[in-house]
């Protein structure tokens, strides 16, 4: 059986400064889909796209065609969310 990863799809959900590197980074070998829920932040990024490993979308039903997803989103430890 073949295990290889290079058929796969990698989707990293939340592009802040954990998120984006890490989505540059699997691009770099696997196909990757980025996804924030902050359209501006899409569009950005798609505009300044030229890499073809890595597709950026806000569009939640895009997360479904990837074969791992990968959560990276703020996780407040306090009362006032820091």
């Amino acid at each position: 059986m073949d295990h290889s990863l290079k058929d796969k799809t990698v989707c990293i959900a939340g592009l802040g400064y954990v998120g984006l590197p890490l989505a540059l980074a699997f691009s770099c070998h696997l196909t990757t889909i980025g996804f924030d829920v902050d359209a501006g932040k899409i569009q950005e990024l798609s505009g300044a796209n030229d890499n073809p490993g890595i597709a950026f979308t806000d569009d939640p039903g895009e997360i479904g065609s990837a074969d791992f997803i990968i959560i990276a989103v703020p996780t407040p430890v306090t009362k006032s969310k820091d």
